[in-house]
Formats: C-alpha cells, sequence, structure tokens
C-alpha cells in the first residue's frame, strides 16, 4: 500500500512540475493541488483538459459554458467526442487535446503525424484533421437552429517535445500561457449565438451526458477503426 502511495505521489509531482515549469500552472495552484491529492486524482482527467479548463477560467469564460467529453452524433448511431467545448459571443470553440510525451512531428498538410517514444515510432491522425471533423459533425447538428462559426483549438502536452510545421493560420495551438486569449481577439463575432442561446446550452448538456453505452459504442468503434490501420 506504501508503494502505491508512493508511486501516485511522484506521479502527481511529475505531472504538476512538468505545468509549473512551462508556466501552465501557477505556483499557488501548484501547492493547493499538493495540499489537495484525493481531489487533484478525482477531478484529474488529462493533463491538457485541466491546463485548459484553468486557462478558460482565468480568461472569464463561465462554467456553464464549457462543456468537456461532448458527443457529437455523425450517422448509424455513431458519434465524434468533443474532449472540450466552449459556445461564446465567437460560436462555438472546439478543442482537441493530445496528451502526448517523446518526440513529436507534424505536418500541416499531412494525414499522419509521428510520435517518437522509448525508440518506438507511434504514427496517430493529424489533430487538425480531426478536429475539423468534430467541427464539421457539430455544425450539421446545431444547423436546425442557426448557422454558426467554430473555431479550431490544439493543445499539446508540455510533456512532448512538438516540431510542427505548414499549420494553418485559422488552427490555434495552445502552447504557451495567454496563448487562449490571444487567439480569441483574433476571432469575429457570431451574433446569431445569441439568438439561441439558450437552446444551444441545453442541447451540449445532453451531449455532454450521453448514456454509458453510448460512449461504449464509441470506444469500440475507435478501437475497430485502429485495429484496421494497423492492417493495413
Amino acid at each position: 500500500m506504501a508503494i502505491i502511495l508512493v508511486l501516485l505521489l511522484l506521479y502527481i509531482l511529475g505531472d504538476l512540475a512538468a505545468c509549473l515549469l512551462s508556466g501552465r500552472l501557477s505556483l499557488g495552484d501548484f501547492f493547493d493541488i499538493l495540499l489537495h491529492p484525493i481531489t487533484y486524482l478525482i477531478r484529474k482527467g488529462s493533463g491538457t483538459e485541466r491546463y485548459l479548463y484553468r486557462e478558460l477560467r482565468k480568461a472569464g469564460v463561465p462554467k456553464r459554458q464549457i462543456f468537456r467529453n461532448v458527443y457529437v452524433p455523425k450517422y448509424d448511431r455513431k458519434y465524434a467526442e468533443i474532449d472540450v467545448l466552449v459556445i461564446s459571443k465567437k460560436g462555438f470553440l472546439v478543442f482537441e487535446c493530445k496528451d502526448y510525451s517523446g518526440k513529436i512531428y507534424g505536418d500541416g498538410k499531412k494525414a499522419t503525424w509521428t510520435k517518437y517514444l522509448g525508440g518506438r515510432k507511434y504514427p496517430f491522425l493529424n489533430p487538425i484533421i480531426q478536429n475539423a471533423g468534430h467541427i464539421k459533425y457539430l455544425l450539421k447538428y446545431f444547423r436546425r437552429f442557426g448557422y454558426y462559426r467554430a473555431a479550431s483549438f490544439i493543445v499539446p502536452s508540455v510533456a512532448g517535445e512538438w516540431n510542427l510545421k505548414n499549420i494553418r493560420k485559422d488552427v490555434y495551438f495552445l502552447q504557451r500561457k495567454g496563448d487562449f486569449m490571444r487567439a480569441y481577439r483574433k476571432l469575429p463575432d457570431c451574433p446569431e449565438v445569441a439568438i439561441k442561446f439558450e437552446t444551444i446550452i441545453s442541447e451540449l448538456k445532453k451531449m455532454e451526458k450521453m448514456s454509458y453505452v453510448g460512449r461504449k459504442r464509441h470506444v469500440r468503434e475507435i478501437k475497430r477503426t485502429q485495429k484496421i490501420k494497423r492492417r493495413r
């Protein structure tokens, strides 16, 4: 039991140290989490999602406008999962979080990016393309209420060394403290949101609370897709 507790403590310290050194976590937050480690583990989620949530709250985004793990209907009872979504006067802000360590190489013009870790090579889908798919289904779903704008944000883990090129200007990578607000100010307003604001909030709440069966189906779909790609 003591060994497990020590390992958990080391895990938390390593995770928090990376966030602290990168500027994604204040010294006050660091000590607050150390004083409440159980709460930290329960609410943990992914490291990038925690960082993002703090940045959004510090930027003044109300809690009720931030949604995590939003399941958007695609077709044939399948879903696209959005890590974090914000509804604001700018429209939908769609965030794809990547908790990858090692060296990551990505080209915005290529469909597959690569992670190198422990002497092994791990290909993965370009998160820009992945998030573009999420946005496509999201806007399609909400088209019955109006025509809205959506902005794409990618949140990479501080544990990884990201080497990127050919990134489109309309896709925002949040790699440093304050990146979110700098990107947010550039976005045009979307007046249509105000007309159906409460309706959109209500719909997003439903999509955030997808049934257990629906979530399991989504996980099976991902695993099946990964197996097909490995065979190729």
